[in-house]
């Protein structure tokens, strides 16, 4: 189970970003049983809440990562290989991984999330 700092932060996600008839299924692997994310992540492009979750390229997010706005703003990386990170969104992209796996970021206290699919897409939770 991830830390408690981690497990809200995935509960959030899970709570506003994927469609409430696949919830219970991605609460158990987030936060029960991770070791079977990796297996499962691939799926959030059909179990991603459509109202809530767009679509957008890279260098839209990249450009408003490197604002001031967001510079600080610091969340959960999981990709459901490894322990979830406490990590900033601007370390997360100096990772080569999100673009490479299917992994997520999400912070509960920025009301941010964002998921990145190993095909390139990357979705985003809007308000």
């Amino acid at each position: 189970m991830p830390d408690t700092d981690d497990a809200k932060d995935l509960l959030w996600f899970v709570s506003h970003c994927i469609d409430k008839h696949h919830r219970h299924r991605w609460r158990h692997i987030l936060l029960e049983r991770p070791d079977k994310a990796a297996f499962e992540m691939h799926k959030f492009e059909k179990r991603h809440s459509t109202s809530k979750c767009v679509k957008i390229d890279r260098s839209e997010l990249e450009n408003r990562t490197l604002s001031a706005n967001w510079q600080h703003v610091k969340g959960t990386y999981f990709n459901g290989r490894s322990a979830p990170q406490s990590l900033s969104l601007v370390e997360v992209f100096n990772l080569s991984a999100p673009f490479q796996e299917d992994s997520l970021f999400c912070s509960s206290s920025a009301e941010f999330a964002c998921f990145f699919h190993h095909d390139g897409p990357i979705w985003e939770y809007r308000k």
